[in-house]
């Protein structure tokens, strides 16, 4: 079954750490989206989300606003 425009207009976007697993919340703010591809596997890329903290935690800076 899909969803109406209007179902779409008001469905909830939160999305979850691949690090910590905390939720975003709705406003997503300080978050940051990363293309990540394993090279070993055959896998295509995948989004991965992750939130302030452990982006600063991986990748040595966050995306705070």
């Amino acid at each position: 079954m899909r969803d109406t425009p209007r179902q779409r207009e008001h469905t909830a976007r939160v999305v979850r750490c691949v690090e910590c697993g905390c939720s975003s919340g709705l406003r997503w703010r300080g978050w940051g989206a990363y293309r990540y591809e394993d090279a070993e596997t055959t896998d295509p890329p995948v989004i991965v989300f992750y939130c302030p903290s452990c982006a600063e935690n991986e990748f040595g800076h966050s995306r705070r606003v």
